[in-house]
């Protein structure tokens, strides 16, 4: 699932980002069963998530801004009469964010090795 248009990311680190921004969007009442992508925009090293939704309300969409952050701009557009698309549009490195420090770690630190003591132990 690694593709080369999400700079190399995992399929996992993928899945990450887009279950941060998903619960982001469940607390605001998005509900959706509906499989929801990540995407490149038309601007240039700018990812996007799309969201229908029938109603929004300002508050709402200040409150998905406030936590993802500034760098998101939030577009509204009508999908149908009765539902809107909310456009969560950001830099890339915003949504790479999301995966928090473990960003990038795609080869595990080996396990320590430990020396069995001589004393003839063990689990007692």
């Amino acid at each position: 699932m690694a593709n080369s248009k999400f700079d190399g990311l995992m399929g996992s680190e993928i899945l990450k980002i887009k279950a941060a921004v998903l619960e982001v969007m469940e607390g605001v009442g998005f509900n959706s069963q509906e499989e929801v992508g990540l995407k490149e925009s038309s601007a240039d090293d700018t990812w996007s998530m799309v969201f229908p939704k029938k109603s929004i309300e300002l508050k709402e969409l200040k409150d998905v801004n406030n936590k993802l952050g500034r760098n998101f701009t939030i577009k509204l557009e009508a999908h149908s009469k009765e539902v809107f698309d909310i456009i969560l549009e950001a830099p890339k490195d915003e949504f790479k964010k999301l995966l928090g420090e473990k960003k990038h770690n795609t080869s595990p630190e080996p396990a320590p090795i430990f020396p069995a003591e001589s004393s003839g132990g063990g689990l007692q």
